[in-house]
């Protein structure tokens, strides 16, 4: 673990050290190739191979030797002195890389030596921060400051703008690796300056996000505008994935911060896809441990455990084996609450069915009783209309009779009996 910590911080150091960090102009690694090959065995020659094996201190360390050793070794034959020592950082910074620190403290000291017999301020102050570096790796922060100090006088005494801002950055770095957060932000601030008037776009997002990551100590409030405007840059940049990365991570922190878990986990997501891509190991296991962190604090121990078990597999802390018991017993138990609370939904479900059922039921009922009640009520109505009815035609039944009786009585009364027509019927006959 502390090995790949002093990897990763030699590797940023070894990003702040190109010539266009010191104020020179930036040239293509082709481009130099391309002109040291047609050059003539000349001082310009020795500026190109010093300049190659530079570029090459980013990438390929052996190309940066065997370049360096070329330019070493044409600068003695040339007697151009005042470039020697500068192939003697070049060495130290591969040391350092090297994690060789004590072969790269002697190769700085002699350039430094050099460089002082040249009267070579620009030269003094690369040495000055080399062997500023070496200490600052061996965890010795006095003895870093007070060489990146004077690499830093060096810088304001020849207005040397780039040199006085990296320096400035330099120990702004020194000041938070001690945790003295306001001094590192008075020291990025002044450096952030003079990237901005440099034009330094780059370098300028850089420190917004260092300023970031130190306002999360001190004043998270603080820290948005500055991560804010570093993530936009970097995500700008196709060629930037690590600092894009550093961003979203640092981004991601903020809204932990403010206690706000979804934004947090948005931006974890961001980091970990780039550095699952990049294989950035170390900030690969701060990614899955915020992620870890802000399911907990959305109570969701599910996803908590797995990014848990995660950062877990990139470490073999004990500490965080206890973290990740103690994420797993949560997760356990809200699994455990979760089944629970499935079952009794599930009778909660199977109660509400029957009294569904029950009251269907009753439902039913009575529909069919209403149903019957109203059938009756209405075969009552009819029988009674009927029977109404039936009063109303033997009425007038009884009304015909007594009529025709009537009839009857009045044919009486008025035409004779019988008897008498038979007998005038008898007397007709026989007088006809």
């Amino acid at each position: 673990m502390i090995q790949a910590m002093k990897k990763l911080r030699v590797l940023i150091i070894l990003c702040f050290l190109t010539p266009a960090s010191f104020g020179q102009k930036k040239e293509s690694l082709s481009d130099l190739l391309n002109a040291c090959q047609s050059q003539k065995e000349d001082t310009l020659k020795v500026n190109s191979l010093y300049k190659i094996s530079f570029k090459y201190l980013e990438s390929k360390l052996d190309s940066c030797v065997y370049y360096n050793q070329l330019g070493l070794n044409l600068a003695k034959r040339l007697h151009f002195s005042r470039k020697i020592p500068y192939f003697f950082d070049i060495i130290g910074y591969v040391n350092l890389y090297k994690e060789n620190y004590d072969s790269a403290i002697v190769c700085h000291f002699e350039a430094l030596k050099l460089h002082e017999k040249e009267s070579d301020p620009s030269g003094m102050a690369t040495s000055y921060n080399g062997i500023g570096f070496v200490y600052d790796l061996q965890g010795n922060s006095e003895k870093a400051l007070t060489y990146y100090q004077k690499s830093l006088r060096i810088g304001e005494e020849y207005k040397n703008e780039g040199l006085t801002a990296n320096c400035r950055k330099y120990i702004g770095s020194i000041y938070r690796s001690r945790k003295e957060y306001t001094k590192a932000i008075e020291y990025w601030n002044e450096a952030r300056k003079y990237f901005d008037h440099m034009g330094n776009e780059m370098e300028k997002a850089d420190l917004n996000m260092h300023l970031a990551a130190c306002y999360l100590q001190t004043n998270v409030d603080s820290c948005y505008k500055y991560i804010r405007s570093s993530l936009n840059y970097f995500c700008s940049i196709h060629d930037q994935l690590s600092r894009r990365a550093d961003a979203n991570l640092i981004m991601a922190h903020y809204y932990q911060a403010k206690e706000m878990p979804d934004s947090a986990i948005k931006y974890y997501h961001n980091c970990r896809i780039t550095l699952e891509e990049l294989g950035g190991r170390d900030n690969l296991k701060s990614t899955y441990a915020g992620l870890a962190a802000s399911y907990s604090l959305k109570e969701d121990y599910k996803n908590a455990y797995r990014y848990c078990l995660q950062a877990y597999s990139l470490t073999d802390s004990l500490n965080n084996m206890d973290h990740v018991q103690e994420i797993e017993g949560k997760y356990l138990k809200q699994k455990e609450e979760e089944l629970r609370s499935i079952s009794t939904a599930l009778k909660e479900q199977k109660e509400r069915n029957k009294s569904i059922l029950f009251l269907g039921g009753i439902l039913v009922l009575a529909l069919l009783s209403v149903f019957l009640i109203l059938r009756y009520r209405s075969k009552i109505r009819t029988n009674l209309h009927l029977s109404e009815k039936n009063k109303l035609i033997e009425e007038k039944q009884q009304e015909i009779i007594a009529s025709i009786r009537y009839a009857q009585r009045i044919q009486k009364a008025h035409l004779p009996n019988e008897k008498r027509i038979k007998g005038i019927f008898e007397r007709l006959k026989k007088q006809n």
